[in-house]
């Protein structure tokens, strides 16, 4: 059942629901039957607005068929606004991609003084919930969590540290762009590259020592993204007076960077 309904209709037919035993057959059946028909009976609770069953439909944001979890959690949402969202606390499964798409855009529907912070779900043991909490926290600008996120510059999954760089980046936490360099030593190249693209975009002409010792390197991504960072920190002539310094190598990328006509 699919319910497409607002304003006084929907208030008519959740009355309707709420006056008779219809209520209570959504609960035996959410309870009693297999898990496409627990899907659809989340649905349409969702669709009425019953937000006296929340707390029932919470205990399905953990369940054990992803369809039936994924409506759930939206569903949670639609009911309790930012309560609904306390799943996130302790949950075990993965929210995939598209899940956090739905989740988001749901967000989105609250009013404001609603949004969330995300604290606790950028401290979560669940990589998934980390990764939704870094994308709220960007959609929502997040800057009073941004002591969470220093600490995910440490974190053991490479897309989360990815995403917290670029979280950094995208709220323009200028002054923590130094914590972010002193990362840059024990990562992989991946994530020099994306060290590279933050100081292109939060850095400015104090950075150009650190920028050229980074072009130095033996690859060709570093070398690169160094230099496009130059030309991004307003380094274009320094670039043009020290490139022939470099060996060869190094030297042809850097040109390359140069090139205005690529």
């Amino acid at each position: 059942m699919a319910l497409q309904l607002d304003g006084e209709s929907l208030e008519a037919v959740t009355q309707i629901y709420r006056e008779t035993n219809l209520k209570e057959l959504l609960l035996q059946e959410l309870n009693d039957k297999s898990w496409d028909v627990k899907a659809a009976i989340i649905e349409e609770i969702g669709d009425i607005r019953l937000k006296e069953l929340l707390f029932e439909v919470l205990k399905y944001t953990d369940y054990e068929v992803e369809i039936v979890r994924n409506r759930a959690q939206v569903v949670v949402l639609k009911l309790g606004g930012m309560r609904g969202l306390e799943f996130l606390n302790t949950l075990k499964s993965k929210i995939s991609e598209w899940q956090q798409i739905q989740l988001l855009n749901q967000l989105l529907k609250l009013p404001y003084n609603q949004y969330p912070r995300t604290k606790i779900w950028l401290s979560s043991s669940n990589d998934s919930v980390v990764m939704f909490g870094l994308k709220v926290t960007q959609h929502f600008q997040q800057y009073q969590d941004k002591e969470e996120l220093i600490k995910l510059l440490d974190h053991q999954n490479t897309e989360i540290v990815k995403k917290t760089i670029k979280v950094f980046t995208h709220l323009g936490l200028k002054n923590e762009l130094e914590k972010i360099k002193l990362h840059y030593p024990n990562y992989s190249i991946e994530l020099k590259v994306e060290v590279l693209k933050a100081i292109g975009e939060l850095g400015d002409e104090s950075d150009h020592l650190f920028l050229i010792d980074c072009m130095m390197s033996d690859d060709y991504f570093i070398v690169k993204e160094a230099s496009k960072s130059m030309l991004r920190i307003g380094q274009k002539n320094l670039l043009y007076q020290i490139k022939d310094s470099f060996p060869d190598y190094q030297r042809e990328i850097i040109e390359h960077s140069l090139d205005e006509r690529i």
